[in-house]
């Protein structure tokens, strides 16, 4: 989308809600269009995005990154130009600079999407496989996070995340820079998902 947030007006009794000053000597500013910042901003946008493409089965939103998978070329035509008539409708506009059609292959969020399915992004799973060996507490939620993200990939994710999940949750009070205790449970949980996602299938 071309300047996503701003194509969303704020509402007039809301406006004065996101008054500033930019300093002494200059007047108070007030969008009226939905600035970046905001703490529902992100919120407000995705529920927009939903209402207007949430129920086509061919499409992903997350936020102004538009997803259209389709079986052949004559099907994606006719699935974008249902996507277009729609955003047209809601007053919605798209950045032709932003835009790649008719892709075999593309990545998304951490997924690399084609004609197999869907797959981890090869550069977030070299990420992981080259992830030196937590420190702190943080480093171990930091991992968690991002292995965490591709579970539905790793059979038994559970299992196997098991001694690194509890040592997170024994965790949870404790601040990012704290050392971490590491054991040889979390060090065999830690190595077998660093190596689980090379080589997996894609998910049809």
């Amino acid at each position: 989308l071309k300047s996503g947030y701003w194509q969303v007006p704020v509402s007039a009794a809301d406006i004065p809600k996101t008054a500033f000053c930019p300093g002494n000597g200059f007047p108070l500013y007030e969008f009226v269009r939905m600035p970046f910042g905001l703490h529902d901003a992100p919120a407000t946008f995705q529920k927009l995005m939903e209402d207007i493409l949430g129920d086509l089965p061919f499409v992903k939103i997350y936020l102004d990154d538009i997803l259209i998978y389709s079986p052949d070329m004559e099907t994606h035509v006719r699935h974008l130009r249902e996507v277009f008539e729609r955003l047209s409708a809601a007053k919605i506009t798209l950045g032709a600079s932003k835009c790649d059609f008719a892709m075999e292959e593309i990545a998304y969020l951490g997924h690399i999407y084609d004609k197999y399915g869907v797959r981890p992004d090869p550069d977030r799973v070299r990420c992981i496989s080259e992830w030196p060996i937590p420190e702190t507490v943080g480093d171990v939620r930091r991992f968690m996070g991002l292995v965490g993200y591709y579970r539905a990939f790793i059979p038994r994710f559970t299992a196997m995340a098991k001694p690194v999940q509890e040592l997170v949750s024994r965790c949870a009070d404790q601040p990012d820079n704290v050392r971490a205790y590491w054991g040889n449970e979390q060090q065999r949980s830690f190595e077998a998902l660093r190596s689980a996602l090379a080589g997996l299938p894609a998910l049809a």
